[in-house]
């Protein structure tokens, strides 16, 4: 009767060694590492950038005509005459847009029309800049103060990398000079431009880019 009862006990004894040695081989299985990296955004591609150029204007008063030449980055003096219109074609340019970014482009302008004396912003392409009262955003820059304009057509994206933009500034590219134009000192008759570009991503609108970017 012991015999019986020790051979029923080394049964059990190996059934619960089986049944603990089984917990070994577990159902598992697992994935290879995802890793993320991150790179900083950009508004240009390499070798982009923002201009703000015109051509060369060049009067020959032989043939009471100006001349088109090269691009330029630099202001321009002009000899004004009644009855001729000066050709002038201020331009901002983005040059190679990132797909990273979308962008708002701005220009600030300073000067005014005189009697017999007129230009204006191209209002097909650029409209004034208000703040949140709806008043006309200036900004003063080494004294002189630049009316702030942005694009009409709102932001500006590129769906393909290295892509250029180009927008004219004034109407027409001219200043209209009229026959009646009489004014003996034209010191007064400047028009100064500047263009900015702020990106457009977590930016509301042009005036809240604006004014984080370039308010100080």
């Amino acid at each position: 009767m012991k015999k019986k009862t020790l051979t029923i006990a080394i049964a059990l004894v190996l059934v619960v060694a089986l049944a603990v040695g089984a917990t070994w081989a577990y159902l598992k299985a697992e994935t290879k590492a995802v890793t993320n990296t991150f790179t900083v955004g950009k508004l240009f591609d390499n070798g982009g950038a923002l201009t703000l150029k015109e051509h060369k204007q060049t009067y020959d008063a032989t043939t009471g005509k100006y001349t088109e030449g090269e691009w330029q980055a630099t202001g321009q003096n002009y000899m004004v005459q009644p009855g001729l219109s000066i050709p002038k074609d201020p331009t901002v340019k983005l040059e190679k847009l990132s797909v990273d970014t979308s962008a708002y482009v701005f220009i600030g302008v300073a000067g005014a029309s005189a009697d017999n004396f007129t230009w204006s912003v191209d209002s097909t392409q650029w409209t004034k800049l208000k703040d949140a009262s709806d008043k006309e955003v200036k900004k003063t820059v080494d004294g002189v103060e630049y009316t702030i304009y942005t694009l009409a057509s709102g932001k500006v994206t590129a769906t393909a990398g290295n892509q250029d933009f180009t927008y004219n500034v004034l109407t027409n590219k001219t200043i209209t000079v009229g026959n009646d134009f009489d004014v003996t000192d034209a010191s007064s008759l400047k028009i100064d431009v500047i263009a900015y570009a702020c990106q457009a991503t977590t930016f509301a609108n042009p005036y809240a880019a604006f004014d984080a970017c370039f308010s100080a």
